[in-house]
């Protein structure tokens, strides 16, 4: 992407929570709230409302010039007076040319599993380079991935 003036560097966050231990290793895990805990015949883990990261893990590797111009857009923008700007204003006022990897080990039991679901998540800059790229799956990967039923 350097062609386009994309991201050259970025920085990576293994988040730490409760802690956890596979005998060599302690890290911590994290806990989200399953979508289907009510919903006792599914066999999916789904985060509810598809959530994985937060605006403060976000914004762990900005400046504080970024994040109080995240802060002041969003709240210019919204009309509002918030203390923590929101996922699309950290986006826009990241460095264009810094990415950043978000790693969460989250609670096995949430998922019915004995070890942790990893949970993968990057942050990449606003860009206006960036060339807009359209996906489409077929109806068998969105019911058996996605839970949509085309019938």
């Amino acid at each position: 992407m350097e062609g386009y003036g994309g991201v050259t560097s970025g920085s990576c966050l293994l988040r730490d929570a409760e802690k956890y231990s596979n005998g060599d290793y302690k890290i911590g895990l994290n806990r989200r709230t399953d979508a289907n805990e009510k919903n006792e015949k599914s066999d999916k883990y789904v985060l509810r409302k598809s959530h994985l990261i937060s605006p403060k893990d976000e914004m762990i590797d900005l400046t504080p010039e970024e994040k109080d111009a995240a802060l002041q857009k969003m709240n210019q923008y919204k009309g509002s007076t918030s203390d923590k700007p929101s996922g699309p204003f950290i986006r826009d006022a990241r460095s264009p040319q810094n990415g950043l990897l978000l790693v969460y080990l989250l609670d096995p039991a949430k998922a019915g599993t004995v070890e942790p679901v990893v949970g993968l998540a990057f942050s990449f800059p606003v860009s206006i380079n960036a060339r807009k790229i359209k996906y489409r799956v077929n109806n068998v990967y969105a019911e058996q991935e996605l839970g949509i039923n085309h019938a």
